[in-house]
């Protein structure tokens, strides 16, 4: 089939309803990015179950926030995984109503956004979590209001957010930019929708894979599980003379919630291996664009972030430029901005170590990072953040110190 023909079939229909059937996220997904033609949502969604990739990150984290946020729900992950179960029944639904009632096999292969939008919004609402909670629903509603045919600039925009060629960052910018020139989204509304974006990128930055049943949590702050079923929560170190904080877990509801996700990520991983008869597809992975165009490491070069130029030549070049990147956006979130302040970087035990007075950063050379790209186009947002923030203590000192000459000025008040 040509991609110009490229639609669902019967076939194609019963093997996606196997897997809605029996809650099998990963090989529904799956078995959609394997079609010929297909648009490329089903990678972006392999991304969001298995959290290993930055899209999938960011979606997961800024639905959590704002359901924790707007409506005081703050769910489990078996809780997400029963949403995203009900998800891919709504989205074989609006499949099975483009292939049967609308006969269009190409459409019910690749859905209009309205459909993969309205099955989003039908899923929130069964977990009472607002519609908003789906990353882009605020632009998508905004360009819908803004002007006539909208329809086509909204297939535009989520065209741009399946294209896998390109980094997170640039999907992120081509729809940040979107936002501030909709004159039916206040600029209030603006401003919070990308802080929020922004903050579920800085914090997938850190995510682990949902993949690993044994290590759940970010690579800072995580519990691990030992061969006996006991569980440890480790903090990373927060200075140079301290290892990281490891706390055995023994308090019943924490075990039994570590326990219940480990024997769901257990679930997922035998699901992989419950596939259709009739599906040939192999297991792909989630995408990692633009870390493979350019070599792993590289020497700086004039017009560098200095903080990674300066991390750059600090460690030897079995850290990647990615991971350097990631580091200088660490340094950052730990309030260094100057060239200087890292006194050592090394490399020892397949961990990175970077040393600040008094605070130490260590990554592992196994986390999953983002390109190195989409880690510099942060940094440029943190410090954009510092700097306004900055700006905006300067200027409370200025009226506090105003307001102590006024009062001078004036003198004691006379009482009578």
């Amino acid at each position: 089939m040509t991609a110009a023909l490229a639609g669902l079939s019967e076939k194609d229909l019963r093997i996606l309803a196997y897997y809605a059937g029996r809650g099998n996220r990963e090989r529904y997904w799956n078995y959609l990015a394997s079609l010929p033609g297909n648009d490329g949502y089903g990678l972006l969604a392999l991304g969001v179950v298995r959290n290993d990739n930055m899209p999938g990150a960011v979606a997961n984290l800024y639905a959590q926030e704002y359901a924790k946020t707007h409506n005081g729900r703050v769910l489990t992950e078996r809780e997400w995984d029963a949403f995203g179960v009900d998800l891919i029944r709504q989205d074989l639904s609006f499949r099975h109503q483009r292939m049967n009632k609308y006969q269009r096999a190409d459409l019910a292969l690749n859905l209009p956004v309205i459909d993969v939008q309205t099955a989003h919004e039908l899923s929130f609402d069964k977990i009472h979590v607002d519609r908003d909670a789906w990353t882009p629903r605020k632009v998508l509603q905004a360009l819908r209001i803004d002007e006539r045919g909208a329809e086509i600039k909204t297939a535009a925009l989520w065209k741009s957010m399946l294209d896998n060629r390109f980094g997170g960052a640039n999907r992120m910018a081509r729809t940040l930019a979107e936002v501030v020139t909709l004159d039916s989204m206040p600029a209030r509304e603006q401003r919070s929708y990308s802080v929020d974006m922004m903050s579920a990128y800085s914090a997938a930055t850190i995510e682990r894979p949902h993949t690993n049943p044994t290590l759940i949590g970010t690579r800072h702050d995580y519990y691990q599980r030992d061969r006996m079923g006991a569980w440890t929560h480790v903090q990373a170190a927060v200075t140079p003379r301290h290892p990281p904080l490891m706390t055995r877990v023994t308090h019943p509801d924490a075990h039994a919630w570590l326990e219940d996700t480990y024997r769901l990520r257990l679930e997922r991983q035998r699901a992989r291996d419950e596939i259709h008869p009739e599906d040939r597809s192999e297991l792909l992975p989630s995408p990692h664009p633009v870390a493979v165009r350019k070599p792993r490491a590289s020497t700086p070069v004039p017009g560098d972030d200095p903080l990674y130029a300066e991390l750059r030549v600090k460690l030897p070049m079995q850290v990647s430029d990615d991971q350097v990147a990631v580091l200088a956006c660490d340094v950052r979130r730990a309030g260094f901005r100057r060239p200087g302040c890292v006194q050592d970087a090394q490399l020892e035990d397949n961990q990175i170590t970077i040393s600040m007075p008094d605070r130490t950063l260590t990554l592992d050379m196994e986390t999953r990072v983002p390109p190195r790209e989409e880690s510099m186009e942060l940094a440029q947002q943190l410090d954009e953040e510092a700097r306004q923030l900055a700006m905006q203590q300067a200027m409370e000192r200025e009226l506090v110190a105003r307001q102590e000459v006024t009062m001078r000025h004036r003198g004691p008040v006379m009482r009578l």
